[in-house]
């Protein structure tokens, strides 16, 4: 069975007489709807052509129901004789006191009483929520404690295009945008400002609830040089999620970029998070902030540029051995005004997997595992084919402390394009194709998939034939667990290998390749 896309246009749509998920022109009733007082799913609409409404789940009724009752409910059925829609919940209206009722059209805004049940508890897993323009400045934030699932499917909240992103924002004081669980959500194509006065809690999104399963944030904005946010996202101490992140730019935020902790406490849950082709510039707390939780899974940053952060580029907090994995590849870590990635606490090294980056230019260490009366070698799985920079770009404290540099690390001027107009790609250097040479396809913010593995996130423009196009990363290989088409590893290198913790942010096998040099293998990356 089909499932809804609820439109919504502020311009032209109605929160009064329109369901947003049916036909273009919308049928409405104005207190005719009811089920003679009984519960029931079949739904009386007096004196309706019904001719254009299908059974298929794609379209929508909305009844204005008590306030403590649901108002969205899917349709199953249609008899168009009887003037009757059967929908996938039971409802009970009394046929002496009926109610307004609409199918299709579009909705208006989703901050109305109305549409906000959507978020609440009425749309359902497979539901989507499409933003056809920008909406009006929320006076609140619009929490989000409906569910979806991993059998029917997330519920997706995105903008129409992939270009002009749908804003989101706020001139309230301290409010965010998105709350709540966001069980099984993804928030797809948008942009999250704030141009209140007061921004001390005003976030994107804050994950504030007790929950347990996955956020998916896709192709969305954070912020601007003007309407700026506290951060992009944050997690409260209850919060359990997995968190994915990917094509996002994060920018001109208060405090760090992106975070996962409420305090020292805990992180973002059993998934771990995944950033993957993330551009997080400019912020002034840090770029990445990452706390764990006892016995979590894997934190993944991969492909993603970290530039011009005021403080660390990335820091990640870790306070348990039993911790899982930390591994940042293929990024492009710059200018940032301390350390490159520092990682502190108890353990601060645990899992620890850190390859093909660019590290330049940082005003601490390009690496910092700031505990080393508690660092354990043997956590550090593997650091190698990373570039730390000279001359001017070297990083101002040295390039690693309480770290070894990996035997293929390099210290060499990268010879980026343009970094003050944000192209990193490189120049005629021994970065290029300095990865692993038998990696898999890369994407990277300013590059296309190449053929090749140059160090860092942005890969030369120039073609090279240099090794085989094994693919590229899509949605379904990120987060839904369809196989990636990598490097085939041989018996050996399998029984080398660092299995991804079960249902985590991203599944697969660290294998050591040959020569030491590892590849991801298999999962839903």
């Amino acid at each position: 069975m089909a499932l809804p896309d609820i439109l919504f246009n502020n311009a032209s749509g109605s929160d009064t007489a329109a369901s947003g998920a049916g036909p273009g022109t919308a049928l409405s009733g104005s207190a005719s709807a009811h089920t003679n007082n009984a519960p029931s799913t079949t739904i009386q609409l007096p004196a309706t052509d019904l001719s254009g409404v299908v059974d298929t789940g794609a379209h929508v009724l909305w009844l204005k129901t008590a306030t403590t009752t649901r108002r969205f409910s899917k349709i199953t059925a249609v008899d168009d004789v009887n003037n009757t829609v059967t929908v996938e919940d039971s409802f009970t209206i009394d046929d002496a006191a009926p109610v307004d009722w609409a199918i299709g059209g579009k909705r208006k805004t989703i901050e109305h009483a109305d549409s906000v049940r959507l978020f609440i508890a009425d749309a359902k897993p497979g539901w989507t929520i499409t933003l056809e323009d920008d909406q009006p400045a929320l006076t609140a934030t619009i929490v989000c404690t409906a569910a979806g699932d991993l059998t029917t499917g997330y519920i997706t909240l995105r903008g129409d295009s992939t270009t002009t992103r749908r804003l989101l924002t706020s001139a309230t004081n301290n409010i965010s945008m998105l709350s709540g669980g966001l069980v099984y959500w993804k928030i797809k194509n948008l942009a999250f400002t704030s141009t209140a006065t007061t921004k001390t809690t005003s976030y994107g999104i804050i994950f504030n609830a007790t929950a347990v399963g996955r956020v998916i944030i896709d192709n969305c904005i954070f912020g601007d040089a003007t309407n700026t946010l506290q951060r992009a996202w944050y997690r409260s101490a209850t919060a359990q999620l997995g968190l994915v992140a990917k094509n996002c730019e994060v920018k001109n935020c208060i405090s760090y970029g992106c975070g996962s902790s409420g305090g020292s406490s805990g992180g973002m849950g059993s998934g771990g998070v995944t950033l993957i082709n993330c551009f997080i510039h400019d912020n002034g707390g840090g770029g990445v902030d990452l706390h764990f939780i006892p016995d979590e899974g894997t934190h993944l940053i991969k492909d993603c540029i970290i530039t011009d952060n005021t403080g660390y580029g990335i820091f990640v907090f870790e306070s348990d051995d039993n911790v899982g994995k930390v591994h940042i590849t293929d990024c492009t870590i710059h200018n940032n005004s301390s350390d490159g990635i520092n990682i502190a606490g108890e353990y601060n090294a645990c899992g620890l997997v850190l390859t093909n980056n660019q590290i330049t230019k940082n005003g601490g260490y390009g690496v910092n595992l700031g505990n080393s009366a508690a660092l354990n070698d043997s956590l550090v799985a593997l650091v190698d084919h990373n570039n730390t920079g000279t001359g001017s770009l070297a990083n101002t404290s040295g390039a690693y402390n309480n770290l070894t540099a990996g035997a293929n690390d390099q210290q060499l001027d990268p010879s980026y394009t343009n970094a003050a107009g944000d192209d990193y790609s490189i120049g005629d250097t021994a970065c290029k194709a300095g990865g692993y040479p038998a990696a898999a396809s890369h994407i990277g913010i300013n590059s296309a998939t190449h053929t090749y593995k140059d160090i860092g996130a942005a890969q030369r423009q120039e073609v090279a034939a240099d090794f085989p196009d094994v693919g590229n990363v899509t949605e379904d290989d990120t987060v839904n667990g369809s196989p990636g088409t990598y490097h085939e590893a041989t018996v050996a290198e399998v029984q080398d290998g660092v299995m991804f913790g079960a249902d985590s942010a991203l599944e697969g096998t660290y294998v050591g390749g040959g020569g030491g040099r590892p590849e991801l293998r298999g999962g839903n990356l």
